[in-house]
């Protein structure tokens, strides 16, 4: 088995991969904004407005901050994880019944509503 920060580091990149795809495809399907500027936006948590004029060198910035963000976070989660084991059984608990939910006919049995 490999060293848990293994894990910890892959689930941010994971994570951040994912948020950050999503973040740039709904923002440029909604209102045309590119991924440069939305990253640039990440950035400007750190410098302000002046991220949104700074070209690439923002937008590279606002990337690297959001990574650290989702792997911060996901070092936060296994730290209270592993001291609070039912954290893992209750987020697993939490992952089976949306999925549960999600199929077909099986909100209607539940007596739930999507």
């Amino acid at each position: 088995m490999k060293n848990p920060s293994f894990y910890v580091l892959l689930g941010g990149l994971v994570a951040g991969t994912f948020d950050i795809t999503y973040a740039c495809t709904y923002w440029y399907l909604k209102r045309g904004v590119l991924p440069t500027r939305v990253l640039q936006s990440v950035g400007s948590g750190l410098l302000g407005d002046a991220s949104l004029t700074g070209g690439g060198r923002t937008a590279a910035l606002g990337l690297v901050l959001h990574y650290f963000i989702a792997t911060s976070m996901a070092v936060t989660y296994y730290l209270f994880a592993r001291r609070w084991p039912d954290l893992k059984a209750w987020t697993a608990m939490l992952n089976s019944t949306q999925v549960r939910l999600r199929e077909p006919g099986l909100a209607a049995e539940s007596g739930t509503t999507m």
